[in-house]
């Protein structure tokens, strides 16, 4: 029997050419999957210069090759005309490319290409992409399904069904099913405190330790939920009041544009007395559009708390807080409103009393009609005071208006800065898949392109079955708070006599 053949020599550049190749985990990659690699190190400057240009070119090689179109360049291709990225914004285009890529299976467009879906109210079109996209294992469409199910969104209201795809999605790391859970678990916790109270305190610890996996993933909501639970502190939980942990939880949420916990954490700063800090968070969060804010803000100025008194801006303030559906930011306005009736007819009244003594004493003394024509000038400037008042209460109504459009800028900056963040955690990701086998055996080309990824494919399979016998029963948006409705706390109530005034903000409670 011959002797087996003599494995050939590798030199060091053919070694890294077999390990390019096979993904260097001896699975062999396809020609278009390598060219969607060596986008993606143009598009991130992984080794040579950076540029959006030769990345589109590589991708654009990778999703027309005939022999095997790569999806995941397809993907890549529709991020880059969605954000324009090395390309003028072709939304059109995008479109096209991850429907392409959705065509192929690529559970990312598919989810992509549900969002846009739903967006355009095609809701059974956009179900029908999450639930192909969910069942291919992929966290972001298993949470959008569950909010489907949630709020009967294409398919019928189903909270079972909600609370199974949200459970699923927030297992394999979706940060808004992880606050969806806890939020979830958190009510669960309230309704059997009293049939069940050991029940009770480890559904509330396990639906806090939810809420701090999305938080320590960056999610707003959920860390603004966290400083609720620790600003107030929750009894079922065992947890106590933490008003400096509360604070910098509202303050990494705030961070991150979320205008309600910035107003909360104005609320932290209030209940200290720090008027002047509270007055600057309560503002940046009346420009960002929270009425809550709004109504605070005037109720600082109405009593000259860290802000110098005002009036004028106070009722501004209010009439904004009212327009946004404060009722009792309305009742503050109008009482402020007329307190500036009641004072400037006092001043008028008082000028006039002047003035009238002052004819009376120097009728018959020399320069009577003088006095006369100094009473006609005082009266007309009183006039003038009048017209600026009113151009200054319109100057200030757009300045507000200004004002809401550099928070919205604002919000939007914060947004870029999120999708930075969640860029970075692409990169990580797409390192550490260099490192180790797909679970699909394929290489990194899957990992997520430019653009703030969604979750990747490969990361996610249930083991599940089907829903059925779960008790979490959801009843939340992705945004919404750990209590949704508005209730009598959301107005600050303003007494001009007292130095000590109740400050309370809209900020649900467990």
């Amino acid at each position: 029997m011959p002797p087996p053949p003599t494995p050939p020599t590798r030199t060091p550049a053919t070694a890294r050419r077999v390990a390019d190749e096979t993904n260097g985990h001896g699975v062999v990659v396809s020609a278009s999957e390598l060219l969607c690699r060596a986008g993606d190190r143009a598009f991130f400057g992984w080794g040579e210069p950076r540029s959006r240009e030769k990345a589109l070119n590589l991708y654009a090689r990778a999703a027309s090759d005939a022999s095997s179109p790569c999806a995941s360049a397809m993907r890549r291709l529709g991020r880059c005309y969605e954000e324009g990225a090395g390309v003028a914004p072709d939304p059109d285009a995008a479109a096209s490319w991850n429907e392409a890529a959705a065509a192929l299976g690529d559970p990312d467009a598919t989810c992509a290409t549900a969002r846009v879906v739903e967006r355009a109210g095609d809701l059974r079109g956009a179900g029908e992409r999450y639930q192909f996209a969910a069942d291919e294992g992929h966290a972001g469409a298993a949470f959008e399904l569950g909010r489907m199910y949630a709020n009967g969104l294409g398919v019928r209201k189903d909270a079972e069904a909600a609370a199974y795809w949200y459970q699923l999605a927030a297992e394999h790391g979706d940060a808004a099913a992880q606050r969806a859970v806890g939020v979830a678990g958190m009510e669960a916790a309230n309704e059997n405190e009293a049939n069940d109270p050991a029940a009770a305190a480890a559904a509330a610890r396990e639906a806090i330790e939810w809420l701090e996996r999305a938080a320590a993933q960056g999610d707003a909501d959920a860390l603004n939920d966290l400083a609720i639970v620790h600003e107030d502190g929750h009894a079922i939980a065992a947890i106590p009041r933490d008003a400096e942990k509360a604070r910098g939880l509202y303050s990494r949420a705030a961070e991150r544009g979320h205008p309600r916990a910035r107003n909360n954490l104005g609320f932290v700063y209030m209940a200290s007395e720090a008027y002047a800090d509270a007055a600057v968070h309560f503002r940046i969060a009346a420009n960002e559009g929270d009425a809550d804010a709004m109504n605070n803000l005037g109720n600082l100025v109405e009593n000259g708390l860290g802000v110098p008194k005002d009036l004028r801006e106070a009722r501004w303030m209010y009439e904004r807080a009212a327009a946004a559906g404060v009722d009792k930011a309305r009742e503050a306005a109008a009482r402020v409103s007329e307190t500036i009736r009641s004072e400037d007819a006092e001043e008028m009244t008082r000028a006039r009393d002047s003035a009238l003594a002052s004819q009376t004493s120097d009728a018959n003394a020399p320069g009577a009609s003088e006095v006369s024509k100094l009473n006609a000038l005082v009266g007309s400037f009183q006039t003038m005071v009048v017209a600026k008042d009113t151009e200054i209460y319109d100057a200030r109504r757009e300045t507000s208006r200004k004002d809401a459009e550099a928070a919205r800028i604002a919000k939007e900056l914060g947004a870029a800065k999120a999708e930075c963040a969640r860029l970075k955690a692409s990169l990580a990701a797409y390192e550490k898949s260099s490192k180790a086998p797909s679970p699909l055996g394929l290489g990194p080309s899957s990992a997520s392109g430019p653009g703030p990824p969604i979750v990747a494919a490969t990361a996610v399979r249930s083991e599940h079955t089907a829903p059925g016998g779960l008790s979490s029963r959801p009843r939340f948006e992705r945004s919404s708070s750990l209590r949704s409705d508005r209730s009598g706390a959301s107005g600050v109530s303003a007494i001009s006599s007292q130095k000590s005034l109740t400050f309370r903000c809209v900020r649900p409670t467990c």
